[in-house]
């Protein structure tokens, strides 16, 4: 629990925003010291469709850290590690296990919520590759 904790905060969710339609894309995974680079413009273009108007969608897209992915991240591993290391107790008592559960329930619209931005994420870039 603690190397994932670990290896999510060296590598966090990074994302593309859009400052002027809100609109944010999902820029992978990188070295938290690594920003990715904004892609071409036809890419931009695809990946925010929503962008075709009166302004420059380069100069409207920026690239930071993912804040809503970075919160379900460490909320759910969190709370895993700590049910992780109850259950890993050498004598569980009913209330321990009871516990354990409860706190493995809690970890779990996280973790659903952070696999839902990550199956739209996919499904957005085998479209964009299918363009």
């Amino acid at each position: 629990g603690i190397l994932l904790i670990s290896l999510s905060e060296l590598f966090p969710p990074w994302a593309y925003f859009n400052r002027v339609t809100s609109g944010r894309r999902s820029a992978g995974y990188h070295f938290f010291t690594n920003k990715p680079e904004v892609k071409s413009r036809a890419e931009m273009f695809g990946m925010f469709p929503e962008s075709i108007g009166a302004y420059d969608v380069m100069q409207a897209i920026e690239v930071k850290r993912d804040g809503i992915r970075i919160l379900l991240q460490r909320l759910f591993l969190s709370l895993f590690t700590l049910a992780l290391i109850i259950i890993f107790k050498n004598k569980l008592s009913l209330g321990w296990m009871i516990l354990a559960a409860l706190i493995l329930c809690l970890g779990l619209p996280p973790f659903y919520f952070w696999l839902g931005e990550l199956r739209f994420n996919y499904r957005l870039s085998q479209h964009l590759i299918s363009q």
